[in-house]
């Protein structure tokens, strides 16, 4: 499934549209995002939803930093709302269970609502991407 199409290119995360898996797709590459940087990120992400029509998201977090709390409360209250507008509605998490950020991103996604948004999380992009493939299992 490396069927992928190169959507937007940050310093901190490349955002891909995986054609085969139809789901928007982040890979997090190490140096830290926050404020206006991590927004933009995530911004992103609902441009990709919205422009490919695509209600999935693909996020391997693995080396992505930590995230403060006045962002963690942003995504919460600014950018889930407007990514469930954009047709989100399922989302694989690669997390490694080794670092605080794993904890933080688990912290957020308590806050979506389960009715509108199913969550996933995994310890490698191959297993989320059976994940999406096999139609979002329990």
């Amino acid at each position: 499934m490396s069927d992928k199409e190169l959507l937007f290119s940050f310093d901190q995360c490349d955002i891909f549209y995986n054609v085969g898996l139809k789901a928007v797709e982040s890979q997090w590459k190490g140096p830290a995002a926050d404020g206006e940087a991590l927004y933009r990120i995530l911004d992103a992400l609902v441009d990709g939803l919205k422009l490919k029509s695509s209600n999935v998201i693909i996020a391997d977090a693995r080396q992505m930093q930590v995230i403060n709390n006045e962002d963690q409360q942003w995504i919460t209250d600014n950018w889930y709302p407007r990514a469930l507008a954009a047709g989100f509605r399922y989302e694989a998490l690669v997390v490694s269970k080794y670092t605080f950020n794993a904890v933080t991103v688990r912290r957020i996604v308590r806050n979506y609502d389960e009715q509108k948004l199913k969550t996933a999380y995994f310890n490698s992009v191959p297993a989320a991407y059976d994940w999406v493939k096999n139609g979002f299992p329990e």
